[in-house]
C-alpha cells in the first residue's frame, strides 16, 4: 500500500496521518505514516510505526519492504537485505521486493544474487519500466522467447 506522498508531508498532512494511525494502530494506516516519516528523514519514528505494521500484518511482505527501505535510507544495507528477504519469504513474487533485494545485493558486492533477483523480477513483469531499467543498467538481457 504505497503512500501518495512524494515529498515530505506538511505539518497538517502529518497530523492527519498520525490521527488515522492512532485511531486504529493495527490497520493499514501504519503504511502512509511510516512513509511520511521516511520522507521526512525521521527514521526512528518510521521504524517504530513500521514495526507495528509488521506486528499487525505478520504474513504480508509490504511492511518488511517498507522497513527495508527505512534501513536502506540509513545506509544499513545488511539489515535492509535481511528485511527484504523476510518480505520474499512471505511473497516470493513481489517485484518491488525483488528489485530492492537485487539493488542491495549488487551494492554489497554479491552480483550473483543481485542478478538472480533481477532475472526473477524480469520473468514476473518483463514490461515494467523499473524492471527494464534495472536490467538494462546491469546488462541483463530479456529471456529468449520459446521456440
Amino acid at each position: 500500500m504505497p503512500s501518495d506522498l512524494t515529498s515530505p508531508p506538511s505539518a497538517a498532512e502529518l497530523a492527519q496521518l498520525k490521527q488515522a494511525f492512532s485511531k486504529d494502530p493495527f490497520s493499514e494506516a501504519y503504511h502512509p505514516l511510516a512513509e511520511a516519516y521516511l520522507l521526512s528523514n525521521s527514521y526512528m519514528e518510521a521504524m517504530v510505526v513500521c514495526k507495528k505494521g509488521i506486528k499487525a500484518f505478520p504474513g504480508k511482505a509490504e511492511p518488511h519492504i517498507l522497513m527495508a527501505r527505512i534501513y536502506a535510507a540509513q545506509k544499513k544495507d545488511a539489515k535492509a537485505l535481511d528485511e527484504v528477504k523476510q518480505a520474499l519469504e512471505r511473497d516470493d513474487s513481489n517485484v518491488d521486493a525483488l528489485l530492492l533485494a537485487s539493488e542491495l545485493s549488487y551494492k554489497s558486492g554479491n552480483s550473483g544474487d543481485g542478478a538472480d533477483y533481477l532475472k526473477k523480477a524480469q520473468s514476473l513483469e518483463p514490461g515494467r519500466e523499473d524492471v527494464q531499467a534495472a536490467c538494462q543498467r546491469r546488462g541483463i538481457q530479456p529471456p529468449e522467447p520459446p521456440a
